[in-house]
């Protein structure tokens, strides 16, 4: 029996139902997503049979390094093997999660991001495409001739954009910001920016 003391989002229930949504061998691709290596799948499958895709998830659940976020992994696991309604499920999950533990007020906001920020803002590639950035972050037209109008200087823009995104944006998280900067072609920043969640 797996001992588990599953804190936050991912419990035995929500595993349970997860499991019995995957059908055929999606458990499988999903477990080889997750990093399981097949001799590990087989084995789980041998010991388990029917019930294997909810110890699958069990076992990776105890194996995935502590600092990791275990419920991006999960979520993007699913959209790898094109389960998005499941990822949907998890990303609402999640989100009313947080909006349950109180939004923080703007300065708490803003401290959470200070390092990515400045990481971003240090280099000169992103401050050149402020305005491409500002527009990834789903900012309006509006608010980027205001903050054009506003700072003199692009590396300014670049961190008004952002702060402006982190306070207005319901979703603004580290996760998400390191997703919007691989889509800009910045691969090892994004790499370096989940690492600060």
């Amino acid at each position: 029996i797996i001992n588990l003391f599953i804190s936050g989002i991912l419990t035995p229930t929500l595993f349970r139902d997860m499991s019995t949504s995957l059908v055929g061998d999606e458990w499988r691709r999903l477990a080889r997503r997750l990093g399981m290596t097949r001799i590990r799948i087989e084995a789980i499958e041998h010991d388990y049979h029917e019930d294997a895709p909810y110890y699958m998830l069990l076992t990776w659940f105890k194996r995935v390094p502590r600092s990791s976020d275990k419920v991006l992994l999960l979520i993007h696991g699913l959209i790898n093997i094109n389960r998005w309604d499941l990822a949907q499920d998890l990303q609402s999950i999640k989100d009313d999660k947080r909006f349950e533990q109180g939004t923080s007020s703007k300065d708490e906001q803003l401290k959470l991001f200070r390092a990515p920020f400045m990481r971003i803002c240090q280099r000169d590639e992103c401050i050149r495409i402020w305005k491409q950035l500002a527009r990834e972050l789903m900012l309006s037209n509006e608010v980027i001739q205001h903050i054009e109008q506003q700072y003199p200087s692009k590396h300014e823009r670049c961190l008004r954009s952002l702060e402006h995104w982190a306070l207005n944006q319901p979703r603004a998280d580290i996760p998400c910001l390191a997703r919007i900067i691989r889509t800009l072609g910045f691969k090892p920043l994004a790499r370096e920016i989940e690492n600060m969640a």
